[in-house]
């Protein structure tokens, strides 16, 4: 039997420590840049409020800015600042903008429903944390705002804003948003079951409110 037979196996050259040194430093050299890169276009190119149109401009041309990447791209923070700001504090007039495409209609409630979801969430966290007598005064005053905000709507031949403790606006261009079975679904999984069960407590004292009589008006 012949011991001598030499084996097939190939050895395999281990890299040299220099190579593996090289290899840590360029892929830490590549990271490094990725990182500065991104800083770069952080502080310089990352879109600000100073892009947007301001809160009293043509509404087509404020919803087509909710509409776009660069209001996606801003921080919750500054979305919120600016909806806020819109139509002294009525958003969902902006929402209801007629003749926008369909498409921009889809990526403007795709941009704004959470910041939407997001407002009212900390509006209801706030108002639960309130004593019973602030929470009452508070009632008393988003009752009486709707009321006057209806006559006027109606007065003009248009109607009512959206219903109390809902989930935000309703969606742009009509499309009867409200009402619809599928946008509400998709609003309601959209919250938590903190935000859902205080959407539905909230709605029952401002329903409970409105059968009130109206105050007396202040001498």
């Amino acid at each position: 039997m012949n011991m001598n037979v030499k084996s097939n196996k190939k050895v395999v050259a281990k890299p040299s420590q220099s190579k593996k040194k090289m290899l840590v430093w360029l892929c830490s050299s590549i990271a490094a840049v990725a990182v500065i890169a991104g800083g770069t276009y952080y502080l310089f190119f990352k879109p600000s409020l100073k892009d947007a149109p301001p809160v009293k401009s043509d509404q087509k041309k404020i919803a087509g800015y909710l509409a776009s990447d660069k209001f996606n791209q801003l921080s919750m923070d500054d979305k919120k600042t600016y909806v806020k700001q819109l139509s002294e504090g009525q958003p969902w007039r902006v929402m209801r903008t007629p003749d926008i495409p369909k498409d921009e209609q889809a990526k403007l409630r795709e941009n704004v429903q959470p910041v939407f979801q997001e407002m009212q969430k900390e509006k209801l966290d706030k108002f639960f944390k309130m004593s019973k007598e602030d929470q009452q005064k508070e009632l008393e005053k988003t009752v009486e705002d709707m009321k006057q905000r209806r006559a006027a709507q109606q007065a003009q031949g248009g109607q009512g804003g959206p219903p109390p403790g809902g989930q935000g606006g309703p969606p742009p261009g009509g499309g009867g948003g409200r009402n619809n079975p599928q946008r509400q679904v998709a609003r309601y999984e959209g919250t938590d079951p903190v935000t859902r069960a205080q959407q539905v407590e909230y709605r029952k004292m401002i329903q409970q409110q409105m059968q009130k009589p109206s105050p007396p008006p202040a001498k």
